[in-house]
């Protein structure tokens, strides 16, 4: 097997292989061994035609297309060992030739990995947001544990009022005559959730256990079934249960009953400080290496192939899918949902494809430049947490990786030590990037333009 290289304008390159006659012939042979089965030829019973007499009657090119999918790869991988390159992109394959007295002749043009030059990485200041925990957001905290401490207790005393949950019959009618929907026994239902027509809520509120009513309500005009919309409904109600949550309250009781290392209020005030500075503080270091590796980046010279960035941006599409599927969805009605095909979603993740490759490629350099590296010792402790987490074998964890799978993870385990050595390197400063305030402020503008509407919406979802 002969093969060539030609280097091509930014970062290409072109690789043509000649695969001898023989051994194309020999892939032909092995294409007809598969397939004869399927061939007819006058004189012959189906599949017993021999190859020169089939090959004769179709033409030897019915057999090309199996002869060349077993010889691509190989052949391609085989002048890949041979030239001593390693591809940054797929292969875009081009038939220059075929043939049993030609054999076969085939280009690939590839992406070369680029060249990066690093600007400053070292000494950057970013902006990490002051984490600061009120009284108010550690009161809320406090707050969701009563609720999730609290209890539904019936009420027999008082009729129902905002917050309640009751427990009814209805039976909707329009113009006198039942609708689809419009009927239900035994419902539960939280007063204020506005999950019910506008008014139904509100004109329970008064009425006690054991009481029957109607109720008067139109449905709006936006309605999602057209033949009720804009019309004036009656309900028959029957009102059977009304509960009220009644909530625990806050004292040194209280708080050894949902914690195990907390006896007082004031001990477990100080243990969900700490908490919550630890969680923001976590989330602020992130925020601030994020915006930290950013500026390395843009400090960097690199010329990504358009190729490359081709193939990130198809990873990408099989990532959404997946995340698709993982949530019982399919990319395509997905897309038809959002008005658009495969290509034109392709195209639109190339920017973001070009973003992710020139953020790995700089912290490939770094890491090279400093002579980070990943240890063995540390690539084992990565497999323990992870057992840990899975409650699996160490071994069997490692089993399920494989070795394209653990060297894939050795990469990335690479790619963190450097983002976080930038941010060891970078200096923190308190003034927010003027990107961002203005991100913020068009934000806020955005609000008080619609800020009645929003606000309504907020709270009715709050309510539910």
């Amino acid at each position: 097997m002969a093969s060539k290289i030609e280097n091509l304008e930014k970062n290409m390159q072109k690789l043509t292989i000649e695969v001898s006659p023989e051994r194309f012939k020999e892939a032909m042979q092995r294409a007809f061994n598969k397939n004869k089965s399927r061939f007819s030829v006058p004189g012959f019973r189906k599949g017993k035609a021999p190859y020169a007499i089939v090959s004769h009657y179709y033409g030897e090119g019915v057999l090309y297309d199996d002869a060349i999918e077993e010889l691509l790869d190989p052949a391609y991988k085989e002048a890949l060992k041979e030239h001593d390159v390693d591809p940054f992109s797929s292969p875009r394959v081009s038939i220059e030739e075929v043939g049993s007295e030609k054999g076969l002749t085939f280009s690939c043009e590839y992406a070369l990995k680029p060249e990066v030059k690093l600007g400053e990485y070292k000494g950057l200041k970013a902006y990490r947001e002051k984490v600061e925990v009120s009284d108010e957001q550690i009161d809320q905290k406090i707050e969701s544990a009563r609720l999730r401490a609290s209890r539904l207790v019936p009420v027999n005393d008082r009729p129902v009022q905002k917050d309640d949950l009751v427990t009814l019959d209805y039976s909707g009618k329009v113009d006198g005559k039942k609708f689809e929907g419009g009927s239900a026994e035994n419902y539960e239902l939280k007063i204020g959730s506005q999950t019910f027509i506008p008014g139904f809520e509100d004109q329970l509120i008064g009425h006690k256990v054991d009481e029957s009513f109607d109720i008067h309500v139109t449905f709006p005009e936006e309605y999602h079934a057209k033949d009720l919309a804009g019309q004036e409904a009656v309900f028959s109600v029957t009102l059977h249960e009304i509960k009220e949550r009644e909530l625990p309250e806050v004292n040194d009781e209280f708080i050894k009953d949902i914690s195990e290392d907390c006896d007082t209020v004031a001990e477990y005030r100080e243990h969900l400080r700490k908490e919550e500075e630890e969680h923001r503080n976590e989330h602020a270091d992130q925020d601030f290496e994020q915006r930290a590796v950013m500026a390395a980046v843009k400090n960097a010279e690199i010329d990504v192939p358009a190729a490359a960035i081709e193939d990130e941006a198809g990873r990408m599409l099989d990532e959404q899918r997946r995340q698709l599927a993982y949530q019982g969805l399919k990319l395509e009605d997905y897309l038809r949902y959002m008005n658009m095909n495969e290509q034109i979603f392709k195209a639109q993740l190339l920017k973001p494809a070009e973003e992710r490759l020139r953020h790995e490629l700089v912290l490939q350099a770094v890491a090279a430049a400093e002579k980070i590296s990943v240890s063995d010792e540390e690539l084992e402790n990565r497999f323990k947490e992870m057992a840990e987490l899975y409650k699996e074998d160490v071994d069997k964890i490692k089993e399920s990786f494989g070795d394209e799978g653990i060297k894939a993870l050795k990469e990335q385990m690479l790619l963190e030590a450097a983002s976080k050595f930038i941010r060891e390197q970078s200096v923190a400063t308190d003034e927010k990037p003027k990107e961002e305030n203005e991100e913020a402020e068009a934000e806020t503008g955005a609000d008080s333009s619609e800020s009645k509407e929003v606000a309504d919406q907020g709270e009715a979802e709050e309510e539910k």
